[in-house]
């Protein structure tokens, strides 16, 4: 069993950081939220051998999972907090973050990325052809782009202040391939799995109440872990996620 080292950043959990744009925090929000994203950096992970761009990387979470193979990962983003935040928990030599509004063209001279990752962006986007666009031009001739975004057909009712459009699948199936005439659509359904595993004590052991040492040096860590199931548009009847895998200029 390997070792589980747990910790927690009291200014992340309890400081004033700006969250306002639906983005996930590591140690301040639920492990179940951080699985439910953290699932698409590892199905994009088997790709991210070359230079990897993170469009709309948020706090950085992602962009070092991926720094983990990758030559080198560049985390995009908007959000100055964000920003801000992954510069100073992140430190890979191969790794780094730009701040940049995705609704204008991207720094980057053409063909700068072997792989380009989005997950739950697109729909944040005025301009959102214009971004595709881009992203063919500072992709390289070979590499990919792993798209996800939220489904019209599940969404909530009411509609979300920090989206300008939900696809449903015949919009996003249009999109996509009017720039990258062989991607390859799916649906994307989350499968998630509550687990526990015996980890050593994160906090050092006190005496109770009554003078008793604690009976043991080990603790339950109870967590999620989401495993997602990737399903080709027209097999079954499962609603989830659009995903979208790219080849760029083939």
């Amino acid at each position: 069993m390997g070792r589980v080292t747990i910790e927690f950043d009291p200014l992340t959990l309890f400081g004033p950081l700006d969250r306002s744009k639906e983005q996930i925090v590591p140690g301040h929000d639920s492990n179940y939220w951080l699985e439910f994203h953290l699932a698409f950096y590892r199905y994009a992970e088997p790709r991210a051998r070359g230079d990897v761009l993170d469009l709309g990387c948020g706090y950085g979470y992602g962009s070092e999972l991926l720094s983990r193979k990758a030559k080198s990962v560049t985390g995009l983003d908007y959000h100055h907090p964000a920003i801000e935040y992954n510069r100073s928990h992140y430190s890979a030599p191969n790794l780094r973050f730009v701040e940049h509004d995705a609704n204008t063209p991207l720094p980057f001279p053409d063909s700068s990325f072997d792989l380009v990752v989005s997950s739950e962006v697109l729909e944040h986007i005025d301009r959102r052809h214009d971004l595709l666009r881009e992203i063919a031009r500072v992709g390289r001739r070979g590499g990919h782009l792993i798209l996800k975004t939220p489904n019209a057909a599940s969404a909530a009712p009411e509609s979300n202040p920090h989206h300008h459009h939900t696809y449903s699948l015949e919009e996003f199936q249009d999109e996509i391939r009017g720039v990258f005439p062989n991607a390859e659509i799916y649906r994307w359904v989350p499968r998630t799995e509550v687990k526990q595993q015996v980890v050593d004590f994160p906090v050092k052991r006190e005496t109770g109440a009554f003078g008793e040492p604690f009976p043991s040096e080990k603790a339950l860590l109870v967590y999620f872990l989401t495993t997602p199931l990737v399903v080709p548009v027209g097999e079954g009847d499962l609603v989830g996620d659009l995903l979208a895998v790219c080849p760029i200029r083939q």
